[in-house]
């Protein structure tokens, strides 16, 4: 029997964190794969051993080669990462490319420039958007094939693995099913993607685009900053843009979850 690898999906939402928290805790995996920059992986393991987590952001302040500022970059890891030293004996990897990470980065300081000066400008530079979520969806593709590679290789000895995953489980799935028994599953349901996102992904299906619906999308992505993230954190604000998309599905104590 093949060894089983589980990709969990896990959101940029806070209620997402606590159903991936709970997962782990639940299936107790003899190896847990972040989606972290393999460089992070010594610091990460410390952390799992004892190190404090004041100390692991301090070490990784000094040490790492995420692009600045570097706290922001694990922010969203950061509930799994203060919860790895409670674990018990699971080893932890992160698997994450590093290159397309730091050009992930890159791309994102861009996305935001550009978020700003159309905001300034109330003009949506069509073309420019268009050229820049092309090249971030390419580099998405080169990251799956280098990142399902390296889970693969580190993956070896491991009788259950958990993988922690955004929305391209899909693709990591297709490449690592040939080795285990994969399964997926989806946390923090039902999620309402951002607009940035639903224009990301209907790129991702059409060779063009209506430029009128990049606009609208790009609009509604400005009126996301400016109504949500200008004013608390980005897991918040996932959060209350989901709970606001979604009042007529969510139960009223999932609203404020």
């Amino acid at each position: 029997m093949k060894p089983s690898l589980g990709l969990v999906v896990k959101p940029p939402t806070k209620r997402g964190v606590r159903e991936a928290l709970k997962i782990i805790r639940t299936l107790r995996p003899e190896a847990l794969f972040l989606n972290l920059p393999k460089s992070l992986e010594d610091s990460v393991s410390e952390l799992s051993q004892g190190m404090s987590y004041e100390e692991f952001l301090e070490e990784v302040s000094e040490n790492s080669r995420l692009p600045e500022p570097r706290g922001a970059w694990i922010a969203e890891h950061e509930p799994i990462l203060r919860e790895l030293p409670n674990l018990g004996d699971v080893k932890v990897h992160c698997y994450g490319d590093d290159l397309i990470f730091r050009e992930r980065a890159e791309t994102a300081v861009r996305i935001t420039l550009l978020t700003f000066r159309d905001a300034v400008r109330d003009k949506v530079s069509v073309r420019e958007w268009i050229k820049i979520l092309r090249r971030e969806a390419s580099l998405d593709e080169v990251a799956v094939e280098r990142e399902s590679e390296h889970v693969a290789e580190l993956g070896q000895g491991y009788e259950r693995i958990l993988c922690i995953s955004g929305f391209e489980a899909k693709e990591l799935r297709k490449r690592l099913q040939n080795l285990y028994e994969t399964w997926i599953k989806y946390l923090g349901q039902p999620y309402h993607f951002q607009p940035l996102d639903i224009l990301r992904r209907i790129m991702e299906r059409e060779m063009e685009v209506d430029e009128e619906t990049v606009e609208q999308l790009i609009r509604e992505h400005i009126k996301f900053i400016r109504k949500y993230v200008y004013y608390m954190p980005l897991l918040d604000a996932a959060e209350k843009w989901a709970s606001e998309k979604l009042y007529w599905i969510l139960k009223p104590w999932q609203r404020d979850a």
